[in-house]
């Protein structure tokens, strides 16, 4: 669970933060900043103990040999809810960790764009401006590099998905399937 080193940094990083003079300020009500930083931390920690819950269930022996792992994924298949889920479970430590960094992400905004010093806001300004950019011009240069999987090299005009298809000629038939399945 490589979630775990990560989420110890961002707390690392928002009591760090917390440490700042200016920050917060002793014998006041907890300003815009300190809240959202607490809000983060907290979810810092929940992106750790889900990590840890997970590392936990997910440590038996036995379930790393393909054969009750199968059986497991199996029967988790055929509950109502079970491969939903299984998936909202696991993207939880990384779904906690992005919420973390956004809420820090905003307060350091916050603290930084609080003063209206003009060459703090230029200087932030024009690097935001940068950044955006880039954002912008790796949008628009990726798409050339992306890998084209179109064999026949364009559109036929047929608007039917041959995808089962290739799954289909790539994994056999379905009964064959059921067969190794033991259905």
């Amino acid at each position: 669970m490589s979630y775990v080193s990560q989420s110890t940094v961002m707390l690392a990083v928002n009591f760090s933060f917390l440490a700042v003079p200016g920050v917060v300020t002793p014998n006041t009500a907890a300003s815009k900043i300190e809240i959202i930083i607490y809000c983060s931390v907290v979810s810092t920690i929940g992106s750790i103990v889900f990590s840890f819950a997970l590392l936990n269930v997910y440590s038996d022996p036995g379930l790393m040999v393909a054969g009750p792992a199968a059986v497991a994924m199996r029967t988790l298949g055929q509950r109502k809810w079970g491969m939903a889920c299984l998936a909202i479970t696991h993207s939880l430590p990384i779904a906690c960790l992005v919420w973390s960094i956004a809420l820090f992400s905003t307060a350091l905004a916050i603290q930084i764009f609080s003063p209206k010093e003009p060459p703090t806001v230029a200087t932030l300004g024009v690097e935001c401006l940068v950044l955006v950019l880039f954002g912008v011009m790796s949008g628009l240069v990726m798409p050339l590099f992306s890998r084209n999987d179109d064999v026949d090299g364009g559109d036929d005009g047929d608007d039917s998905d041959d995808s089962d298809d290739k799954i289909s000629s790539l994994t056999g038939s379905r009964h064959d399937i059921e067969e190794g399945l033991g259905k």
